[in-house]
């Protein structure tokens, strides 16, 4: 049981670290970040913003995907790896505590936009 814990934790953050943060082989995580447009990654989005007396503003937000945030991705694929290991969901959430543990100690700290 401890085993099976450890080893789903390792696998969704090691996982989880190499298609968010590095480039892959020939390229092939940071062309899946892009894939479709950026759909998977972040990117910039405007929209027009009007009041009802016809003016407005034009609003820009960045829309984050899922393969920027290694700690999102880190939680869903431990529960997808626990899932089909056959562990309980709450195997799979310490699995996944156990990972943003072991990415604790890569030396990452949460620093917000500016």
């Amino acid at each position: 049981m401890l085993e099976r814990l450890l080893i789903t934790s390792a696998a969704a953050w090691c996982i989880s670290y190499a298609l968010t943060s590095t480039h892959g082989a020939f390229g092939m995580f940071e062309r899946l970040r892009e894939w479709h447009g950026g759909k998977w990654h972040g990117r910039r989005v405007s929209k027009r913003v009007e009041f009802r007396n016809g003016e407005g503003y034009e609003q820009t937000t960045t829309v984050h995907g899922l393969l920027d945030c290694v700690i999102c991705l880190i939680f869903w694929l431990a529960l997808l790896i626990g899932y089909l290991e056959g562990l309980t969901i709450i195997e799979s959430i310490a699995a996944a505590g156990v990972g943003l543990w072991m990415h604790g100690f890569t030396g990452w700290r949460f620093s917000p936009p500016s």
